[in-house]
């Protein structure tokens, strides 16, 4: 792989699932041990104890035990804020406070958080004429986000702007060019007002 990178003259390669505990622990060992700086490991959150009381405190505890094991920095999936939900159902929002301890185990260990949030505004209007990602919808339905399943592209980007407020000392890299690629006089009032992104 090494090899491979020079021969395209790319420095570095940042493995964004990296996990969590003892997976994080070996790819960490298994990417950096004979080339420590060509390869970054983000940790991940488990969120299979998300219903548990003091979910927050032990996710960033164990955040914070990936980060003494060679984590980087962390990774935060697509389907936070869209997918993962409570035992009642509700949906987890991207500005949830029960994440605020992982926000602020990152600012004080000063670890980036790539966040990738939501989809393309495409993929949550209809299936149209007027949609310009309509064939990729067409040959890949399962990546709609229809409004009887999904919150509003606008909710969760809204969502997203109040918890990268919420928390001024977090680097976060948003992922996708925060999905304003087609808007860069917007992107650029994002990054202005807030710094941290």
């Amino acid at each position: 792989l090494v090899s491979e990178m020079d021969s395209i003259n790319l420095r570095m390669v940042v493995n964004l699932s990296g996990g969590t505990g003892d997976t994080l622990a070996a790819g960490v060992k298994a990417f950096k041990e004979r080339y420590p700086d060509r390869f970054a490991v983000f940790a991940n959150i488990d969120f299979r104890d998300l219903n548990e009381p003091d979910f927050g405190k032990r996710a960033a505890a164990r955040l914070e035990q990936d980060v003494k094991n060679g984590a980087q920095g962390l990774k935060i999936h697509k389907p936070f804020g869209m997918d993962l939900k409570y035992r009642d159902g509700r949906r987890v929002p991207v500005d949830d406070p029960i994440m605020d301890q992982v926000w602020e185990t990152c600012a004080r260990l000063k670890i980036p958080v790539l966040i990738h949030t939501g989809e393309p505004w495409p993929h949550f209007q209809p299936i149209d004429r007027f949609n310009e990602r309509w064939l990729e919808l067409k040959l890949n339905p399962g990546r709609a986000r229809p409004p009887d399943r999904y919150p509003s592209w606008e909710a969760l980007m809204a969502e997203r702007d109040r918890l990268f407020a919420r928390h001024p000392g977090v680097k976060f890299i948003a992922a996708h060019l925060a999905w304003m690629g087609n808007d860069l006089a917007a992107l650029g009032k994002l990054l202005d007002k807030l710094p941290n992104v």
